[in-house]
């Protein structure tokens, strides 16, 4: 059913019942008409028809200050009346009208609104995108510092590293190079004592002759070459002799001056057979 149909049934009952349904509506000269009152606006102009009429007149207008003020305005063809038809198109044109500013008015403030919220979402997007560049930086610059650092000290452990392994492989080499010193050195001297007692042998055979030679490597307990004073006293002739026979008197006998010795006991013995000895 149509809003076309709900208005006749509306405005037939209103004719039918008269000034009943006019007594049961409040409309007195402060209420409220048009589309935004309590009732139909057939109810409402049938009230208003006093007499049942189909039209207000300008004096039934004045039993409501409203309806009194817009009448001007709802009459559209200055007849002097407003018909059912005038009535409700010229209230329910302000109605639109009024709808329209408030739906207009409803809109700015949600248009207003939607901005508002997209100025503030793009400004904690804005703060946000901020934030998290300045902490990507700061975590990129913490990490290069971090890494600046690493590298310092591993170079830093490497060159001490080096360092102490170049220090000891020159002590290490200096330490060879001693100790093959040292042992060429030794090595020279226990050549040298060999040559040299070698010679002292060779020489013996010449100097002291088989028997001498025999009778010095007896006394010579050492085996070194020469016969002290402490060997000498194994042989008392020897012994009697050695302080003269020791022409450097260093308490040691070598071959030149043990054949002193014995020399000097062979004048000694031959003088005493001479002068008094057998």
């Amino acid at each position: 059913m149509n809003t076309h149909t709900i208005s006749s049934i509306a405005l037939a009952t209103a004719l039918a019942f008269g000034t009943s349904a006019a007594q049961a509506l409040d409309l007195s000269v402060n209420a409220n008409i048009g589309v935004d009152a309590d009732t139909s606006l057939d109810k409402q102009f049938a009230a208003l028809d006093a007499d049942g009429n189909g039209s207000i007149s300008k004096s039934e207008a004045t039993a409501n200050a409203e309806l009194q003020s817009r009448f001007a305005d709802l009459d559209d063809d200055d007849d002097g009346a407003v018909t059912e038809a005038e009535f409700r198109a010229g209230l329910k044109a302000e109605g639109s009208g009024g709808l329209g500013a408030a739906v207009s008015n409803v809109g700015g403030k949600v248009k207003s609104g939607v901005k508002a919220g997209a100025e503030a979402t793009g400004d904690a997007v804005g703060t946000a995108a901020e934030k998290t560049k300045e902490g990507v930086q700061a975590g990129y610059e913490a990490t290069r510092e971090a890494a600046g650092t690493a590298a310092r000290k591993t170079k830093e452990g490497v060159q001490a590293g080096y360092e102490a392994t170049s220090e000891m492989a020159a002590d290490a080499a200096e330490n060879t190079k001693e100790g093959l010193r040292a042992g060429a050195e030794k090595i020279g001297e226990m050549s040298g004592g060999a040559r040299d007692r070698a010679a002292v042998g060779a020489n013996a055979g010449a100097e002291l002759g088989n028997e001498l030679l025999g009778r010095f490597r007896h006394l010579d307990a050492d085996g070194d070459g020469l016969v002290s004073s402490a060997e000498a006293r194994a042989d008392t002739k020897i012994s009697a002799n050695f302080e003269t026979a020791d022409a450097d008197g260093d308490d040691a006998l070598d071959h030149a001056e043990f054949k002193a010795a014995v020399e000097a006991e062979a004048s000694s013995g031959l003088f005493g057979r001479l002068f008094g000895g057998r």
